[in-house]
């Protein structure tokens, strides 16, 4: 009976869409940021609309972000983030609200947000005015778990240029472990009985695409060892990791020098294009 209901609590401790209060019921308009959105309801195989924001860039030819965000909050919190992206580092960005979440239908669930990310790719896919070689997925702390899935499907990962971690986490069972150290039974909890696992370690070392790690050193919720992890075994023959001296788990983005380590690894991945078989490896 308790396996039971450690089973099934798990939800309620990973996902927040209600987090800050309201946030299922106002989601912030991209025009409120200076910024001209189009919104999308995506259909998912399983019959669910997730809400989506596409920004576009005035440039014809600029590289797509799709950003998948935290666990909790919605997409509207993103805008001041996806706003400099935009401006800075001149690309699209398309906002992916999980289902759950915001203006979103359904629950949250691992396989549901893996469904929520094919949805996002394949609307990107179909749209006539996106650079379809120019497609980077981003995701920032349970947002990286999700884009790394979708990097590592056989079907999604050729339209993808570019993977871009942020503050992530090697699994749900390690970050548990991590966060509840004071609860020594969950070294003894056998990984089956995790209902969510979302296991990017073993993730990221079949992943060959060009690949960015975003890692804030003053995390206190997800070890920056783990971003460290993540990177030493990454199967990509182009990565590099980026780590920031104040960073922390939610306001990495505000330090000094992040914009430009997106855009200078986006300018190696585009223009490596014309040079194959490089090895690049970067620890900054």
């Amino acid at each position: 009976m308790k396996t039971c209901v450690f089973y099934n609590a798990q939800d309620l401790l990973l996902y927040y869409p209600e987090q800050p209060p309201q946030s299922r019921l106002f989601v912030d308009s991209p025009q409120r940021f200076n910024l001209r959105g189009e919104n999308h309801f995506l259909p998912t195989r399983d019959g669910i609309k997730i809400n989506a924001v596409l920004i576009k860039h005035s440039n014809p030819n600029a590289p797509t972000v799709v950003y998948f965000h935290g666990n909790a909050g919605n997409i509207g919190h993103r805008y001041p983030n996806v706003g400099d992206l935009h401006r800075y580092v001149g690309v699209n960005v398309l906002l992916v609200e999980y289902r759950g979440y915001g203006r979103s239908e359904g629950s949250p669930s691992e396989s549901g947000l893996y469904l929520d990310s094919e949805a996002a790719m394949d609307f990107l896919i179909s749209r006539p005015d996106i650079n379809k070689d120019k497609i980077v997925v981003f995701g920032r702390s349970l947002g990286g778990a999700v884009a790394a899935w979708l990097a590592s499907s056989k079907k999604y990962s050729p339209h993808i240029a570019a993977l871009v971690l942020e503050n992530t986490f090697t699994s749900l069972p390690d970050i548990a472990k991590s966060i509840f150290a004071d609860l020594f039974i969950l070294e003894y909890i056998p990984v089956f009985l995790f209902k969510n696992k979302y296991p990017t370690l073993e993730r990221i070392q079949k992943i060959t695409i060009p690949t960015l790690f975003l890692s804030g050193q003053g995390d206190k919720l997800i070890p920056p060892h783990m971003m460290s992890k993540l990177s030493s075994v990454s199967g990509s023959s182009v990565k590099k990791i980026v780590r920031f001296p104040g960073g922390t788990h939610n306001e990495t983005w505000m330090s000094d020098g992040y914009y430009e380590a997106w855009l200078f690894f986006l300018q190696e991945v585009f223009n490596s294009k014309r040079t194959s078989g490089r090895h690049n490896v970067v620890d900054l």
